[in-house]
């Protein structure tokens, strides 16, 4: 009986351990892991339109695009259009006069799920720039 008593006591102690170690760990990277991406997300936006500052207004979704002096040069929006494999995270910047400045398509490293060789070509820039300087209906 004592065996059993010492091995799920041993057990107990192992997993506190191993608990309050990984609680450490997840307070400490948390930050860290929110800062890169933020960054990911800024670096994001500036590939789809040339803006000095980003202000957040639908939150991952839509954003005003200033330029050094705060005024505003344009949007970024982000959609999720159904694919094959699941929701496609596009990027779109659009200047004052509704022009697309830029598309960004997530890559499979980011979560893009699509069949290689068809589906994935809509990472191409062949693709993607195809709608640089259209608006309205024609994009």
């Amino acid at each position: 009986m004592t065996s059993t008593r010492n091995m799920v006591l041993t057990l107990l102690i192992v997993a506190i351990v191993c608990s309050v170690i990984l609680s450490f760990v997840y307070s400490y990277t948390e930050p860290l892991i929110a800062e890169t991406q933020n960054q990911m997300t800024l670096d994001g936006l500036k590939q789809v339109i040339n803006a000095q500052e980003f202000v957040e207004i639908i939150p991952d979704t839509l954003w005003r695009a200033v330029d050094s002096s705060g005024m505003l040069t344009g949007i970024v929006f982000r959609v999720f259009p159904q694919g094959y494999g699941g929701p496609i995270p596009i990027t779109v910047g659009l200047d004052l006069d509704g022009k697309v400045t830029g598309v960004r398509v997530a890559s499979a490293a980011e979560g893009l799920k699509e069949t290689p060789g068809l589906g994935v070509k809509i990472t191409e820039p062949e693709f993607k720039d195809q709608f640089i300087g259209k608006c309205g209906p024609a994009v």
